[in-house]
């Protein structure tokens, strides 16, 4: 989508969903939200040895929403974009 789109070149896997917030693709209000979990993965990618078993069953039972708060936010941007064409 950043791509497709020609919007600057994100920095990090954080900046990515900055990206989408400053195209307006994400509300700004979801920013720290997709951000933080995009600090999660990679922690869990990178340093999955050192992490809390608990904490990520935790933030599976707390946070699962974020990624159908993220569909949502997409999904929005795809039917918006649609109409104006």
């Amino acid at each position: 989508m950043i791509s497709a789109n020609r919007w600057r070149e994100p920095t990090s896997d954080r900046d990515v969903f900055q990206v989408l917030a400053e195209n307006k693709v994400l509300a700004e209000s979801h920013l720290a939200r997709f951000q933080d979990m995009a600090s999660f993965r990679n922690l869990l990618v990178h340093a999955y040895e050192k992490v809390d078993p608990e904490v990520v069953f935790g933030i599976f039972r707390t946070r699962l929403d974020d990624f159908l708060l993220f569909v949502h936010d997409i999904n929005a941007w795809v039917c918006q974009t649609s109409s104006k064409r």
